[in-house]
């Protein structure tokens, strides 16, 4: 191929000469790989420095110290991860001060500048200088470039920094969480690197301890309302910030299973409420407004009947007008109520429906009903029964049923008034993740306002694998229009 020279015209087609199209790009590249490594190189070469000199001082129990002073009260095998003990090698040379030592609040790094000062060249210098003025903390990404970099901003200061990452650029997204330390370095072009980072990726959902804390530091520090930290302020609290660090990992390490609950948000249990009654018919008429989307003549033509008029037995669900943590739904079924010639059930579950459907009962079927007992079946249990009545077959006629249901234009109108109503109301609903305030309220505070946009970046997450996606992701941009939060 012939050579292209640096005023021809550049091959790719843009009509600009060849110097000032791609030629400029790869001189750019090249440029930023060398800095790249530049710095790298220089931490490999601090770390290393710092830490052959701490072995005059340090003894392996003092490793073990180090490390259960880092992990705090969530307990982890030493070396167990290599990226945990990469990030707190940083803090063991960098941060921490070892009670053994006669001066106890020296770092390993700062008795090292103190003897070692002339060993080091000058861009190891500036970049020790740069590790104690850094502090190790919570980092939100902004935009990532893959293959490139990635730009992050401080959760507890504000600055933001581009961070040349070649590997964890390429799989980061907006809104991701890193814990960790950059190392700076202005003389190789205001090149940062992550001199140390957890091996965990914190989503956006989880932000919400972080932004407690600031909130503390801030009061504590008489910090004003709609102002972020100084890094000063970060380093002050680098214990707080740790723990807060800490809890996240032994979530993320050790995670619980979820609560079950049902659509009111009451812990599952299944329930049945058993009675005796003395007639099966006084008791219907009492409580056949349970269901009340239906008639009584309609509820009635379900029952099978004795030959003397009396009913042998009817079922029929105690149903309730919307719901409060579910704005789109229309009707919520609390129970199901079987009424027999002496004996009537209710199946609940949650022991908050049982309380209630007694009270009912109490009321409404007066000397008629008298509460015997509850047979209280387990989760386990149900589940087990479930899945015995489950066979490849009726599992996969399950699923076809399913799928023409959800391919049906009136289901799949009917799920999109659902969803836009829940959406609507959201911004009105107090959400525990905001401290049971509603998103408009959590607006107030600059710490509110960031926990609801990383909600809305969870929710637009999960659009991003709804077979819905577009509705979903217009439905999340007019709650962003409603509170006044400007798209990513």
């Amino acid at each position: 191929m012939k050579d292209i020279g640096r005023n021809d015209a550049c091959p790719c087609g843009s009509s600009k000469k060849y110097k000032r199209c791609c030629l400029l790009k790869m001189s750019t590249v090249v440029s930023d790989d060398l800095l790249w490594r530049n710095v790298r190189n220089t931490r490999d070469s601090v770390h290393r420095k710092v830490e052959r000199y701490s072995h005059e001082f340090y003894v392996k129990d003092d490793q073990l110290a180090g490390w259960e002073a880092w992990c705090m009260d969530f307990k982890e095998p030493l070396g167990a991860n290599q990226k945990e003990f990469g990030l707190f090698m940083t803090w063991f040379l960098h941060n921490w001060a070892c009670p053994r030592l006669p001066e106890p609040r020296a770092r390993m790094s700062i008795l090292y500048l103190a003897d070692r000062f002339s060993s080091l060249d000058e861009k190891e210098l500036e970049y020790l200088k740069s590790l104690l003025n850094e502090p190790i903390t919570f980092y939100e990404v902004i935009e990532a470039r893959a293959n490139h970099g990635i730009q992050v901003r401080c959760i507890f200061t504000g600055r933001e920094l581009y961070v040349s990452e070649r590997t964890g650029s390429q799989y980061v997204q907006p809104g991701d969480i890193f814990f960790g330390r950059i190392g700076v370095m202005s003389s190789e072009g205001k090149t940062a690197i992550f001199d140390a980072v957890s091996d965990i990726l914190i989503p956006p959902a989880w932000k919400g301890a972080i932004l407690e804390l600031r909130q503390d530091i801030k009061r504590l520090k008489r910090v004003k309302k709609d102002s972020l930290l100084k890094s000063n302020h970060v380093l002050d609290f680098e214990s707080d910030i740790r723990g807060v660090y800490r809890e996240i990992r032994d979530r993320w390490i050790n995670p619980k299973p979820p609560q079950m609950v049902n659509t009111d948000g009451e812990a599952l249990s299944f329930n049945q409420v058993v009675f005796e009654i003395d007639s099966s018919n006084d008791a219907f008429e009492a409580l056949h407004t349970l269901c009340f989307n239906e008639t009584f003549d309609s509820l009635l033509d379900r029952a099978r009947m004795g030959t003397d008029n009396t009913i042998i037995d009817v079922e029929f669900p105690w149903l309730k007008k919307g719901n409060k943590a579910h704005r789109g739904m229309e009707t919520t079924i609390l129970g199901h109520v079987t009424i027999e010639k002496n004996k009537m059930t209710i199946d609940v579950n949650s022991f908050e429906r049982e309380a209630a459907i007694k009270e009912i009962i109490k009321k409404r079927c007066k000397g008629n009903a008298r509460y015997k007992t509850t047979l209280i079946e387990s989760l386990e249990a149900k589940m087990e029964e479930h899945k015995a009545r489950q066979t490849p077959e009726s599992s996969e006629k399950y699923a076809k049923k399913q799928q023409e249901l959800m391919s049906h234009p009136e289901a799949k109108k009917r799920l999109r008034e659902m969803r836009q109503k829940q959406m609507e109301t959201w911004v009105t609903s107090r959400i525990p993740a905001l401290g049971n305030k509603t998103p408009v309220q959590a607006m107030k505070t600059a710490e509110g306002r960031e926990m609801v946009i990383a909600l809305l970046n969870h929710f637009e997450r999960s659009a991003g694998k709804s077979d819905d996606r577009d509705f979903e992701l217009d439905l999340i941009q007019g709650v962003r229009n409603q509170l006044r939060i400007d798209s990513r």
